[in-house]
């Protein structure tokens, strides 16, 4: 726990979704409720890119249900989480952090809502290599997408951006990994639910 006031500023916000916590104390205190109902608990990093004073990584989480969990009794399940952290670095110390986790998926391993999956990974990589291409042009490739396939509902936003090879990782649809056409319609799926759904990029590194 020691590691918390090393890298985080005494002031330092980490955004955790539904909550939000300020400084090492307030991240130890967090912790350690996962860490008693999850003694065993083990994070990899999959993947992890920066830019500038932004770190973003993807990790996944492993453990055994040993401990009560926000009031739900140990279970003795093994269950895999799959999360993305963004930290902000200030003069050597994390100031700011957003996390978003599998929480459903955690819920559902847990047997506390029906399962819509037997596996919770992220799904093995994609093997396909190329051009990396310009940061630049990398990250307006990916604005345009969100502007003209989620904001605009317009389809040609998603071809025109997504290479019919792609393989999409959401390990908490079935199916997952998904092949570009099943992508396609999950996304299409949720412009209909939500009709006046809007979009906006807060943060993105390339």
């Amino acid at each position: 726990m020691d590691v918390a006031d090393e890298v985080f500023a005494p002031d330092a916000i980490l955004h955790l979704g539904t909550d939000d916590v300020q400084g090492p104390e307030g991240f130890k205190e967090y912790v350690a409720g996962y860490r008693e109902a999850f003694p065993d608990i083990h994070w990899a990093v999959e993947d992890q890119v920066a830019e500038g004073d932004m770190v973003v990584t993807r990790l996944t989480g492993t453990g055994t249900h040993q401990g009560e969990l926000m009031g739900i009794p140990p279970t003795g399940l093994q269950v895999t989480v799959t999360a993305i952290a963004n930290v902000r670095i200030v003069g050597d110390k994390i100031q700011e952090s957003w996390s978003s986790w599998d929480a459903l998926g955690l819920m559902q391993q847990l047997g506390v809502m029906p399962p819509t999956a037997t596996d919770y990974t992220w799904g093995p990589p994609s093997e396909m290599t190329g051009d990396l291409g310009d940061p630049v042009t990398n990250t307006a490739m990916v604005l345009y997408f969100v502007q003209k396939f989620w904001n605009e509902q317009n389809v040609a936003g998603l071809d025109n951006t997504h290479s019919p090879d792609l393989i999409a990782h959401n390990p908490v649809i079935p199916g997952n990994p998904l092949p570009y056409n099943m992508y396609k319609q999950v996304g299409l799926l949720h412009l209909a639910a939500f009709p006046d759904m809007r979009v906006t990029a807060e943060n993105i590194l390339a």
